[in-house]
């Protein structure tokens, strides 16, 4: 037997230790990818033209696809299972590999079609390449699984961080400066897919060579094709809106557009990620226990509300700051962009936390609905935006986010002991500071002229995080919450603690 299946103590550890552990060490690993990101992304841009952006952006829907079905649905049977051998987990690796690689198969028969979707020459055999990364993933899902079962979060922290900056980071750019473009951008997609399923695969101490089961080979399939459903319609309303400006205002349009989201992705991909990750399976976990699942809910909206909020006014306020500084002064169509859609952050954000609770309290059918719900309401709205341009996908795509965290958020509170009430508390206190950042913001920057462009753009934000960390400084404790009283407090002994010890040192 693995010792994965293990006490009491390995399936349950105590689930707000657990989860606070998880995301320390996932936030930090987002961190440093995002700060390599963002140096990938100011140079490539640099590198590489719109055009050539929109075409990898018909590509990165066939990678967007392997991340929805291999990362979150498969691999689910032993997260949730109580216990587990190595042989369920040998015949989850080999289920998963061998339908990763008909889905493969399955991509690229079809390119052709796709590329005369899109009206574009030559993207045929750039997707057709990077359905490779599908195979990838899927070798990568169950050993992610597991090391999520046993709470290895460090490890995929590594392997996720190793894996960026080989390959989309230093591989990626030294190809485009060498000229290769668009290939660039794919290589580097595909060799931070097969890197970070290698390390995984060894850090998990996964043993392949053990016998399989056909039998669980079907349950697998079985028991994780709901999941995996849902995952497909999210990704279809992720990937709706690039697919729609592509086919109704081309691929050039698609490139501008695809740098925009770009840089909400990378947003959401750090602040609203890693909670995700870990609050799944701490909810699968208190399935039943309606009145704890309130409580971490509430918990998790308290801690992650005022922080998705400050990052959707900031990336609004300095949307042109934020556009130049990553993707330089050819880029300047892209402003507005990342202003519209930056409206829609916070509902983005948030609902992952919302979708977490009912995919670990609800069942499949009711997280396909809602994940169908999402692609209608996002490809709708790319679709009828398109019709008028960019601007209005923007828009639209930002006011059905708000329409679907509503729902999200409502189903989610239906499974837990949560009341509307308490919901519409928890929100309008964890706005005050948005408000208060937003306010203070655009005063601050007001007062430098406008021909001082970084010194205006700094001095506002700088200004703007000062009053709201003053604000979480001297609200009362009932106002802000339990979390940012706890953040607050241990902030406050470890400056007590500093300055004792230099007092002493003096």
């Amino acid at each position: 037997m693995s010792d994965l299946q293990g006490s009491e103590e390995t399936h349950e550890p105590g689930v707000g230790r657990h989860m606070l552990a998880g995301v320390r060490w996932l936030v930090l690993g987002r961190l440093l990818v995002m700060a390599l990101s963002l140096i990938g992304t100011a140079v490539l841009s640099r590198l590489l033209t719109p055009l050539e952006f929109g075409m990898m952006a018909a590509a990165l829907a066939v990678i967007g696809f392997a991340d929805s079905m291999f990362e979150g649905a498969f691999g689910l049977n032993l997260i949730h299972a109580k216990v587990i051998d190595e042989q369920d987990i040998a015949t989850s690796f080999w289920s998963v590999v061998a339908l990763s690689v008909l889905l493969a198969a399955a991509i690229v028969s079809v390119s052709p079609l796709i590329e005369g979707f899109y009206s574009a020459n030559g993207i045929a055999i750039t997707i057709a390449f990077s359905s490779l990364v599908v195979v990838a993933r899927g070798i990568g899902a169950i050993p992610r699984a597991v090391m999520q079962r046993t709470g290895d979060f460090r490890g995929l922290v590594g392997s996720n961080t190793v894996a960026y900056l080989v390959g989309q980071f230093a591989l990626s750019i030294a190809l485009a400066f060498l000229g290769f473009g668009v290939w660039s951008l794919v290589w580097g997609s595909l060799v931070t897919g097969a890197i970070e399923a290698g390390l995984n695969v060894i850090q998990s101490r996964l043993k392949p060579w053990r016998r399989i089961s056909p039998r669980g080979a079907v349950a697998v399939v079985r028991d994780s094709s709901p999941y995996a459903l849902s995952q497909l319609l999210s990704w279809a309303a992720n990937n709706g809106a690039n697919i729609a400006v592509g086919r109704t205002l081309g691929i050039l349009s698609l490139g501008l557009f695809s740098r925009g989201w770009r840089l909400v992705e990378i947003i959401n991909a750090l602040i609203s990620t890693p909670l995700q990750r870990v609050l799944s399976p701490a909810f699968a976990h208190l399935r039943g226990d309606t009145r704890r699942a309130a409580t971490y809910m509430a918990s998790a909206l308290r801690l992650g509300l005022p922080i998705f909020g400050l990052a959707a006014v900031a990336a609004a306020l300095h949307a042109p700051a934020i556009v130049r500084l990553l993707l330089g002064p050819a880029w300047t169509e892209v402003i507005p962009i990342l202003q519209l859609l930056a409206l829609g952050l916070l509902p983005r954000c948030a609902y992952k936390v919302t979708e977490s609770v009912a995919f670990g309290m609800g069942g499949s059918t009711g997280t396909a609905v809602r994940s169908a719900i999402q692609a209608v309401l996002l490809v709708g709205a790319a679709f009828i935006g398109g019709l008028f341009g960019l601007l209005p996908v923007a828009g639209f795509l930002s006011a059905a986010m708000w329409i679907y965290y509503l729902i999200s958020v409502g189903y989610a509170a239906s499974l837990v002991a949560i009341t509307t009430g308490d919901l519409l508390r928890l929100h309008a206190r964890a706005l005050v500071p948005v408000a208060i950042f937003g306010i203070v913001d655009s005063l601050a920057a007001m007062a430098v002229p406008e021909t001082w462009f970084w010194v205006r753009h700094l001095f506002g934000g700088g200004v703007g995080l000062l009053a709201v960390a003053l604000f979480l400084a001297t609200a009362p404790r009932a106002w802000i919450g339990q979390e940012w009283s706890n953040a607050r407090d241990h902030l406050t002994r470890s400056v007590v603690a500093v300055v004792r010890r230099v007092g002493a040192w003096t």
